[in-house]
């Protein structure tokens, strides 16, 4: 059973109003109109077998406004009556809402203390919390301890469990601050409010909480929350096949049960071992690990295919006198999906007959999803009323490079049947002609509402559809435009938040002002020498930026109008510059005012980078280098983790001052593309932090220059060697045999070879 909890905030501070368009309303109807766009949001994805509880800030037993097995239409009801009688705090609403819960928990039998925990008993809870931010409201401790003869109290240390996630939607439109200054000190939410404690509750569930600022952003996180009502236990398993066997308790069970944590702790043991043979016919529980997740992705380069690693549970104690009730074992479906990645279509279509588990793979809707594309262009399009797909490809690629018209035209109109739901969307228009823009605007062959990633490619000019319609996607996510000209107001989209924008002149900025305000990442790439009025926009929630000028550099004459547009990127924490050449103030100041820069990549066609004047940066962790001269001198990164330096694209990078790689003490993963090693390497000291290091591009490279370079190295456990001349599998071989604990990848160059 999966259950939906509303807790509304109905105290008499929700009959303050606010300005929404024009009109004034209360907190609480904002609140209300958020229940029902979740409920239209849950209609239109289909999602069956919810039950759903409304909860208030009212004293018990007041406070359940509607139970689980209540009806939609009571639910309802309740809602359009619902008034601000509350008198409770968010502390004491919470308390009250786990209270009620873990109750209904223990009268099911879901925890199963002292038998230890069972993934295939579960209650999967999701608990959305809608109040307004109008004060600190401050919680006594971040996991609300229940009253000690609450259900539940004495056995589990937090009121929630496993299975339960907490939501929160705190509600302060922007236009309701006007005493906030730009002095004010910022948090994750972008004001001075403590809402640390709730947010420290919600992360600690495996949810969220946000700071709504305008109706849109209420929507995105509404159709977020619904996103994220996964059937996942907060150690990211998720149930596969019928459970036989529980999680085991973290210590002994004697006569008196000791309270447990809510999320059960996992040690993964250090030694690697090959997979225990097990009894024909024997019950086995699997789960899968979310690959987000740390743990996953390293053992992803550290173990191997029929390597498992020994897991237990752990009180904090007597771990390593445990054994173990489980193993981490990594699959290799998802490496072989890597693998058919790189392949064509007729490759892969012919290893569907290899074996069955290829086929499997190969024929995965994750797969498919991720990797094939339906192309159509002009010569398939009058025959598409005789095709038969045996399966649904959610990616279509769609080029109309014909005349549209006749039966092109009511073919073009059976796509809906073919593709009923397509999630990305490429459109080729390779005629010069406006009839193309025109048609497909006008007869929209697929519905667009459902389309979350559209690719728009042409060189017609479409300046004179004014009089058009604007395309309605509603779902759209990823947008990438590279055309010769457009309207301006050709779009609506409220969720979209990344933007890929090729600028030819001038016209083609004019897109930016009306999705400037919401998008998370954005990309412009000026085919020009001229920025036009890019730098006079006002971002406002930017998290990823790349800019890409190569045709002319960011000199000092651009001072003033760039530094000035990177003041204002407040929440930035990655960034791209591709340019000609980068003045040392400029990369100064603008590196100075981002602190909130956590990835940084520099590519520069000319003169050298100064890597000193940004070596105040603390909070750096990744950084990518592309120059033909590159100083590492009086360079002091200490949060530094991740290091590219050099490209395939130049004929090699000279670094002055080598023996700053051995200052970044956290330093974990180094790249080197054909950068130059001198013989002065051999008298550095060396660094024991880095653990990964790619060698690659190298247009000649000598064994011994291998040598000396890994041997300052004496942590380092993995090692790849790509694409460089000079050696060979016999030299790699050698190489192994002297650093026999380095796994070794080797992808040898069979071009200029004797």
């Amino acid at each position: 059973m999966t259950l939906v909890i509303f807790l509304i905030d109905n105290t008499p501070s929700m009959l303050q109003r606010t300005n929404i368009d024009g009109k004034y309303v209360s907190w609480l109807e904002v609140a209300k109109q958020a229940v029902k766009l979740f409920f239209a949001r849950v209609v239109e994805k289909n999602i069956k077998e919810v039950r759903y509880m409304m909860l208030t800030y009212d004293a018990p037993p007041d406070h359940v406004k509607v139970g689980f097995n209540e009806t939609y239409a009571q639910l309802v009801e309740a809602l359009r009556t619902l008034e601000c009688t509350g008198t409770q705090s968010v502390h004491r609403a919470l308390q009250n809402l786990f209270e009620l819960l873990n109750q209904e928990r223990m009268m099911m039998g879901v925890d199963t203390y002292g038998h230890g925990r069972c993934p295939f008993y579960h209650m999967y809870t999701f608990i959305v919390l809608i109040s307004k931010n109008y004060q600190r409201q401050q919680m006594s401790s971040t996991f609300l301890p229940l009253p000690r003869g609450a259900p539940g109290a004495l056995l589990t240390k937090e009121p929630f469990r496993w299975d339960q996630r907490l939501f929160a939607l705190i509600l302060q439109y922007s236009s309701d601050d006007p005493n906030e200054t730009k002095d004010s000190a910022i948090s994750k939410y972008g004001t001075g409010l403590d809402l640390a404690a709730i947010d420290a509750m919600c992360q600690s569930t495996g949810g969220w909480s946000c700071l709504i600022r305008s109706p849109s952003h209420l929507l995105y996180h509404v159709q977020m929350v619904i996103e994220c009502m996964k059937k996942k236990l907060i150690i990211d398993c998720e149930s596969k096949s019928k459970g036989w066997w529980p999680f085991p308790e973290p210590g002994w069970v004697s006569s008196e049960l000791m309270p447990r944590d809510a999320h059960p702790k996992l040690h993964v043991l250090a030694p690697r071992s090959e997979e225990p043979k097990w009894i024909p016919n024997f019950p086995v529980d699997k789960y899968e690990l979310d690959m987000c997740s740390a743990l996953c992705q390293h053992t992803l380069f550290t173990s191997a295919c029929g390597m498992v690693w020994p897991v237990v549970v752990t009180s904090g104690s007597q771990t390593a006198k445990q054994l173990p009730f489980g193993y981490l074992k990594k699959t290799c479906s998802k490496i072989l999906e890597h693998i058919f990645s790189h392949l064509d279509y007729r490759s892969r279509r012919n290893l569907t007959l290899v074996c069955h588990r290829w086929n499997a793979v190969l024929l995965s809707e994750r797969y498919i999803g991720r990797n094939v594309t339906l192309a159509i262009d002009g010569t398939r399009i009058p025959s598409l009323h005789k095709c038969i797909l045996h399966r649904v490809y959610p990616n279509l690629t769609l080029k109309l490079d014909t005349k549209v018209a006749g039966d092109a035209l009511k073919a073009l109109r059976l796509l809906s049947t073919l593709i009923p739901e397509p999630s990305s969307v490429e459109l080729r228009l390779a005629r010069s002609n406006e009839s193309l823009w025109v048609a497909f605007c006008k007869e929209q062959f697929f519905p667009l509402n459902k389309v979350h990633t559209f690719h728009l490619l042409g060189c017609c000019d479409m300046t004179s559809s004014q009089t058009l319609p604007p395309l309605h996607m509603d779902e759209l996510r990823t947008l990438k435009l590279e055309y010769s000209s457009l309207c301006e107001q050709f779009l609506v989209a409220p969720k979209l938040s990344r933007l890929y924008l090729c600028v030819f002149s001038k016209v083609h900025l004019n897109i930016l002002p009306q999705f400037i305000g919401q998008l998370h990442a954005l990309t412009v790439v000026f085919l020009s020498k001229e920025c036009y009025n890019f730098f006079e926009l006002k971002p406002t929630g930017l998290r990823e930026l790349t800019i890409d000028r190569r045709e002319k550099g960011m000199t000092k004459s651009d001072r003033n109008v760039s530094i000035a547009f990177f003041t204002r990127l407040v929440h930035l924490q990655r960034l791209e510059l591709r340019v000609k050449f980068v003045d040392s103030v400029v990369l100064h100041t603008i590196v100075g005012k981002l602190r909130q820069l956590t990835d940084l990549s520099l590519q520069v066609a000319e003169g050298t980078i100064e890597l000193k004047h940004i070596s105040n940066h603390t909070r750096l962790e990744r950084l990518r280098i592309v120059a033909y001269r590159v100083n590492l001198q009086n360079v002091h990164l200490p949060a530094l983790r991740s290091f590219v330096l050099g490209s395939d694209e130049l004929p090699g990078t000279h670094v002055e001052g080598f023996e700053g790689l051995m200052a970044f003490q956290r330093l974990r993963s180094l790249t080197l593309m054909n950068v130059k090693i001198y013989p002065e390497v051999l008298q550095l000291t060396p660094t024991y932090s880095v653990e990964r290091m790619v060698i690659a591009h190298y247009r000649r490279i000598e064994e011994t220059h291998l040598q000396m370079l890994v041997k300052r190295f004496p942590a380092l456990r993995w090692l790849r060697v790509s694409h460089c001349h000079g050696l060979y599998k016999r030299e790699i071989d050698k190489l192994k045999r002297m650093l026999p604990e380095v796994a070794i990848a080797f992808d040898e160059v069979k071009t200029f070879r004797l």
